[in-house]
């Protein structure tokens, strides 16, 4: 086992900072895969940050490539909350 240092738990494999991004805020789509298409916010430097889409900060506003593919993972994600919960309904946690 590697030694990350004296102020991780006994069985740590990783530190924090490794754990993936999740999605973009703005586009839904996967971060860590270089699938988001937000462009670099010219202020801050964030990329895919929701706060730079509000009026009065950053100025930067919604494409409708960036409206569409968060729908497009909105739609997925609720399938597959659907189908999670479809396979509850047919196999619940008694017969498991």
């Amino acid at each position: 086992m590697a030694n990350f240092g004296w102020s991780y738990p006994a069985g740590c494999r990783s530190t924090p900072y490794d754990e993936p991004a999740g999605p973009c805020d703005v586009c839904g789509q996967d971060v860590d895969s270089d699938a988001c298409i937000c462009p670099e916010c010219p202020e801050c430097g964030g990329c895919g940050d929701s706060r730079c889409y509000v009026p009065g900060k950053c100025g930067l506003v919604r494409s409708p490539e960036q409206l569409q593919a968060r729908a497009d993972a909105e739609a997925a994600w609720k399938a597959e909350a659907d189908a999670e919960r479809l396979a509850f309904e047919l196999d619940p946690p008694e017969t498991w």
